[in-house]
């Protein structure tokens, strides 16, 4: 037990100047090391730091030593060979890891442009997307190619009225969901046409899509941001993706509150503000307005 106390006592940390390294490369990386008891933590001298390194298929490629500096630290650096395997690499010394990946750089087969008629939209309308396949010499993919799309979201929270403070909706900070999760909407396919387009209609459901769970994530009754995540595929079985991120806005008017007076005591008189902004934070004139107030034990 108290050999194990011991070895935890010890705290170790390695990176990298970068996260990602190409074939042939140098690696630099450096190291912290610390022992510590009861929170304290002292820097260790006149040590040297075994290091070894381990290729992505768990194969060991280097083994060395590095003097601990006066202030802690130790460095040292990797020279990949040309035909260094692709993954993720790990380095370990005195306890602690570290990581870097080696990747060859590859350009797209072809390129995707997706585009949108508005940038927001409200709920009940129908979004449209124009995607647009080519290659790099100008030739648009070949017709019949497919067009696989998937579509995420989350809650939106309006900040765009500024003039005095007003609450919109409720914040992200209420209750036991946070709300900035994506939740997964809906999946489609289509295919591309002669000219290496194609279109992406769906009708903005919200009573469709986001049903009420347990957690309350999937309340109807928040504006959104949709995410499409798009995905086109050639005859060759190569593939390029993109996105398009919305504003999907509840309704054409936000309502936010606030009270006359924050604090106030038993049989006190108050009011409750009422402010009316469109989407973009402007002031209108909206009627009808129903308030209800609910006690919170």
């Amino acid at each position: 037990q108290w050999g194990q106390s011991l070895a935890s006592a010890q705290k170790t940390y390695i990176y990298t100047d970068r996260p990602i390294y190409r074939p042939s490369e140098e690696v630099n990386f450096k190291g912290l090391y610390r022992i510590g008891y009861d929170g304290e933590y002292e820097i260790v001298r006149d040590r040297k730091a075994d290091i070894v390194i381990y290729d992505s298929r768990g194969e060991k490629i280097s083994t060395n030593q590095a003097d601990i500096s006066e202030n802690g630290t130790f460095t040292s650096k990797l020279a990949l060979s040309k035909t260094a395997p692709l993954g993720m690499y790990r380095i370990e010394a005195l306890g602690g890891y570290g990581y870097f990946e080696v990747q060859e750089y590859v350009q797209a087969a072809f390129k995707v442009d997706v585009t949108s008629a508005k940038e927001e939209y409200i709920a009940g309308d129908k979004m449209e997307l124009g995607v647009d396949a080519a290659y790099y010499f100008g030739v648009p993919l070949e017709a019949g190619d497919s067009v696989e799309y998937s579509i995420l979201a989350q809650d939106y929270y309006f900040d765009r009225y500024t003039d005095g403070y007003f609450q919109f909706g409720k914040g992200w900070y209420y209750g036991d969901y946070g709300g900035y999760g994506d939740r997964f909407v809906m999946r489609g396919r289509t295919t591309l046409n002669t000219k290496g387009q194609a279109t992406i209609e769906q009708p903005l459901d919200f009573d469709k899509y986001f049903k009420g769970t347990e957690l309350g994530d999937g309340s109807a009754d928040r504006s959104k941001i949709f995410t499409v995540n798009i995905t086109v595929k050639n005859k060759q079985g190569q593939t390029v993706s993109a996105s398009k991120s919305l504003i999907v806005h509840r309704g054409a008017v936000y309502l936010g509150a606030n009270l006359e007076h924050r604090y106030f005591g038993k049989d006190e008189q108050n009011k409750i503000l009422v402010k009316s902004v469109d989407t973009q934070g402007k002031p209108v004139s909206q009627g009808g307005i129903e308030a209800s107030v609910y006690k919170t034990t």
